[in-house]
């Protein structure tokens, strides 16, 4: 039987994926996170996607302009 140990070293998570998308947007990690259509999400998951390098979305399809509206300020307010 042969047996050989094998050892990966740490990959950190900037390290995966391409890093044009993160030069583009401005973010850490090549990660994007958010909602389909209908704004089943918070601007929470945005804001918080944000602060920690990512980028987050709000799918704003099927929605009022006054709720995305009211979605916008609420993220900028939040944001701060």
């Amino acid at each position: 039987m042969h047996t050989s140990a094998h050892w990966t070293p740490p990959i950190y998570p900037e390290w995966l994926g391409e890093r044009s998308p993160c030069e583009v947007h401005g973010t850490r990690f090549p990660y994007v996170a958010g909602a389909m259509a209908n704004g089943n999400c918070t601007a929470r998951i945005v804001i918080e996607m944000g602060r920690a390098g990512m980028l987050g979305f709000v799918g704003a399809a099927g929605l009022e302009g006054l709720v995305m509206d009211q979605l916008r300020r609420n993220a900028q307010q939040r944001g701060r």
